[in-house]
């Protein structure tokens, strides 16, 4: 997604727009307040969406385990979560493009080129990035019984 791209050249500029500021190579002043808003907005706009969202959903798994479902309900549900996927990642890119606008060519081009590192989380002392596993993979062997000790004799 291209707002995770953007994120992601906001994180290796060791940004955290609304939490801790926005990075050294914005100088401090009204940029930096405007951004520092902006991503504070976006960050509340953006919870409360996913919350709608998945609210939405939880409602459309209702309908969908009545027996029988009623088609008309899930089909208004399905409108629904739609809408609310719809208004996410709209407010996602408006808040993109809000701090955009902020910026100066030479920032935007530089967080472009920071959201281009690969991977961009790595630096001097992170972890290496381990692989993911494979979809069902991830089952727990089960749990060996503990090792019984017969009982001392006092």
């Amino acid at each position: 997604m291209e707002r995770r791209s953007f994120l992601k050249g906001l994180a290796a500029a060791g940004t955290a727009i609304g939490a801790t500021g926005v990075g050294p190579f914005i100088s401090k002043g009204l940029a930096a307040k405007k951004l520092e808003d902006i991503g504070f907005g976006a960050a509340r706009t953006s919870i409360q969406g996913r919350a709608n969202l998945e609210i939405q959903r939880l409602e459309l798994g209702r309908l969908m385990r009545q027996d029988p479902p009623d088609r008309a309900a899930v089909d208004k549900k399905l409108d629904e979560v739609t809408q609310a996927e719809s208004a996410l990642r709209k407010s996602m890119i408006h808040g993109r493009l809000d701090a955009q606008a902020v910026l100066t060519k030479e920032q935007r081009q530089k967080l472009a080129d920071l959201s281009q590192r690969k991977p961009f989380a790595a630096g001097a002392g992170a972890a290496p990035a381990t692989p993911r596993p494979k979809a069902g993979t991830m089952r727990e062997k089960p749990a060996a019984p503990p090792a019984s000790k017969p009982p001392a004799n006092i």
